[in-house]
């Protein structure tokens, strides 16, 4: 038998065995349909679920069978298996029951790297999100086709976050945007949350406010934020290293006044504080 010879008998096998994965997916839907008309005749509740939606879904994980992985679906519910997974399922809405009782309503694992080390990435929300990063990568939602509002992490993003919002970017390692609009968060560490939040430095930390201009870290390490700061007081640090011991000491607000105290001593810094 010549190769070509070999290699049509082979996918022949291969069909004849996804076709018999296919009756079976079939009568089994059809069974079920039968289990839920009856249920219907003796109940007289209707279900939100009709025969031909049911046979439609069984047609659909029939054809994922002709893939590299079977979409058949074991008696617990589970699509694929660790030796043949399922590559790629789309899907026009997912719905969970609500009434699951698991510890995992929905678990989706991906990994990477030699030996399946690494966490693969994860990406939901608008088509146009996009993730470049090796490892570990989340976008968990929003992003929206308008102009450029899609979120984007990108290659030096290992294990960054987008949480949701619209047009954000990630380019740090283990860096996050939780939400907002046009934030970006590049520096390694850093956190850039708000409207045009620009956290570049390593360890930085930006939140933005509603005003149209941007605000940028500075420098490593910082916290720079856009709107006024309210609070009864703060504890400062000095650690600069010019001091021979770190100066401590508290700002606060007493009767209109700043006033800063060291070493139990307050000094009234300015009279008008919003001047």
């Amino acid at each position: 038998m010549s190769d070509i010879e070999t290699r049509l008998a082979k996918l022949e096998s291969l069909v004849e065995s996804q076709q018999e994965q296919i009756k079976a997916q079939q009568e089994t839907i059809e069974a079920q349909c039968e289990r839920l008309d009856a249920f219907e005749d003796d109940s007289g509740i209707s279900l939100p679920i009709s025969r031909r939606g049911a046979l439609q879904a069984g047609g659909a994980l029939g054809l994922l069978g002709l893939g590299a992985g079977t979409a058949s679906a074991s008696g617990s519910g589970q699509i694929g298996t660790t030796d043949t997974p399922v590559g790629t399922v789309y899907v026009d809405r997912l719905n969970l029951d609500r009434n699951i009782r698991s510890d995992d309503v929905l678990r989706l694992v991906s990994k990477t790297g030699e030996n399946n080390s690494d966490s693969g990435n994860f990406i939901v929300g608008h088509q146009n999100n996009s993730i470049d990063a090796s490892k570990g990568a989340v976008i968990s939602g929003g992003g929206v086709n308008l102009g450029d509002g899609s979120h984007q992490i990108g290659e030096d993003g290992d294990f960054g976050t987008i949480s949701g919002g619209s047009n954000n970017t990630v380019n740090g390692f283990a860096a996050t945007v939780p939400g907002g609009s046009e934030n970006s968060a590049t520096g390694d560490y850093s956190f850039a949350v708000g409207y045009r939040a620009k956290a570049t430095d390593p360890g930085a930390f930006v939140v933005g406010d509603s005003s149209v201009d941007h605000i940028e870290s500075q420098n490593e390490d910082e916290a720079r934020f856009q709107m006024n700061v309210v609070a009864n007081a703060f504890n400062l640090v000095d650690e600069t290293d010019d001091a021979d011991e770190p100066a401590e000491g508290r700002l606060y607000v007493d009767n209109g006044n700043l006033m800063y105290e060291y070493d139990d001593e307050p000094v009234t810094i300015e009279s008008d504080p919003s001047t």
